[in-house]
């Protein structure tokens, strides 16, 4: 075996690309973080959160995450262990026994004896195997890579997660808001109505459509209400915070411009993703595993060398070598040899196939996002044009209804219209900020930069 392969057996295997832009949390080596100070709710005041807080909290805490470190560990000292079978292996020896055999005496030297001892240093070395154990390496080398893939993809899918309950819990904050200005000028209506209807210049139907506008505008708060708790009870989950406590979040995202097109964010997915590296290398895994069991059918041959050093000894030895092969042909097994190289060769089909569905996975989520982004771009702009003059003739709905001009119908149907553009702005809003944080994560980068990220 030259040296050169010996070196590319022996050496530890690269580790997977980290996130581009910036690095996750390195808390997962260590016990679970606590908020940092500065997020700590003090006086029984929430806890403000940005949507980095958001992540740098919750991949700290995340449990797929620290499932993903884990398994990760167990895959590289699974490697660890396949690359020791071409590394020498020594162990101190020491041993004792009584008997009453006269044979047993005469083995140890003496007959008649009745007992041995020998205390002795062993080195043992395996020189070839048919490739058996650099096909082992390979394959657990090669897994070790993936699950390092995987458990990075861990992180990015649970920083989606936690960016869309984020995004969920601002827009329930937004729409909350909403509905209690609407609530507040649907009081103001009320008011203007009974003010008119006790000076004679309105009807008593127009306090009662006031009254039935401003029942409804406190159910529509409720429900909102009602909504943005849910999405902090998400969101509390992500953090792992205990149930109940108060949350609260700020409508600073720092989310990063789009700044690819699609074939470019398609082209940086196949350098970038996580999981189609982590899908390849688990092809290439399965491709060592089925070299290993076409060979493993003809032949095995093994050549393996000890020797060992006694340092004391009934025996009177002071040393012995072992050099020894082995040849093995298998002439029948039942077809055993046969249905494991079908087994290997499925194996591997499947994890091609695994590869490419994958592929076809990422194209699908990033021409969603990338499409949801330029539409959201177009309706946004679209939304606060229609939201300024929406407002506008609100406001002038009301003023011409204050002077007797104009009737509450007409201002109830302008308060709707102000409401109907108002929703329609809030949600282009975060459907631009949202995609564009999963087109991010669905190229394999972070949906934050490094100056957001506060680094």
């Amino acid at each position: 075996m030259s040296p050169v392969l010996w070196l590319l057996l022996l050496a530890p295997p690269a580790g997977p690309p980290a996130p581009a832009e910036t690095a996750l949390p390195g808390a997962l080596g260590g016990p679970v973080v606590v908020a940092p100070a500065a997020l700590r709710a003090t006086d029984g005041a929430p806890l403000k959160l940005t949507l980095q807080d958001a992540l740098r909290l919750g991949l700290e805490r995340d449990r797929l995450v620290r499932i993903g470190k884990l398994d990760s560990l167990a895959a590289r000292g699974a490697a660890t262990v396949a690359g020791a079978g071409y590394q020498p292996n020594l162990e101190l020896n020491a041993d004792y026994s009584r008997f009453n055999s006269a044979r047993q005496g005469f083995s140890s030297g003496a007959a008649g004896a009745d007992a041995s001892h020998s205390v002795s240093v062993r080195v043992e070395q395996l020189i070839f195997d048919t490739a058996q154990t650099i096909l082992d390496i390979q394959r657990t080398r090669r897994e070790a890579r993936a699950a390092e893939y995987r458990e990075v993809q861990t992180q990015l899918d649970a920083a989606g997660r936690i960016s869309g309950d984020f995004f969920d819990a601002v827009r329930g904050a937004a729409l909350r808001a909403l509905a209690q200005q609407l609530v507040d000028l649907s009081g103001r209506q009320l008011e203007q109505a009974q003010a008119r209807f006790e000076t004679g210049t309105g009807a008593r139907l127009e306090v009662t459509r006031a009254e039935v506008s401003l029942a409804n505008a406190r159910v529509e708060l409720q429900n909102s209400a009602n909504q943005y708790r849910d999405a902090l009870a998400r969101l509390r989950y992500d953090l792992v915070v205990p149930p109940g406590t108060p949350l609260e979040v700020t409508d600073d995202a720092g989310v990063p411009p789009v700044d690819l097109s699609l074939d470019e964010a398609l082209t940086a997915a196949r350098r970038e993703r996580p999981s189609l590296h982590a899908a390849a290398a688990t092809a290439q895994a399965r491709r060592s595993a089925l070299t290993s069991a076409t060979l493993s059918r003809w032949v095995r041959l093994e050549i393996s060398a000890s020797y060992e050093k006694f340092l004391e000894s009934s025996r009177n030895v002071t040393d012995e070598y072992v050099i020894g092969g082995l040849v093995a042909v298998p002439l029948f097994d039942g077809q055993a040899g046969e249905a494991r190289e079908t087994q290997a060769q499925a194996a591997y089909q499947r994890a091609a196939e695994e590869y490419q569905r994958q592929v076809d996975s990422a194209a699908l989520e990033i021409e969603q996002a990338h499409l949801t982004w330029s539409d959201a771009v177009e309706r946004l702009a679209a939304a606060e044009s229609a939201v300024a003059l929406a407002r506008r003739t609100l406001d002038q709905t009301e003023d011409s209804f204050r002077l007797g001009i104009s009737s509450l119908l007409e201002v109830s149907d302008a308060r709707a219209e102000y409401a109907r553009a108002e929703t329609n702005r809030i949600q282009a809003r975060l459907d631009r900020d949202l995609s564009g944080v999963r087109l991010r994560l669905a190229v394999g980068r972070l949906p934050l930069t490094k100056e957001t990220a506060g680094e």
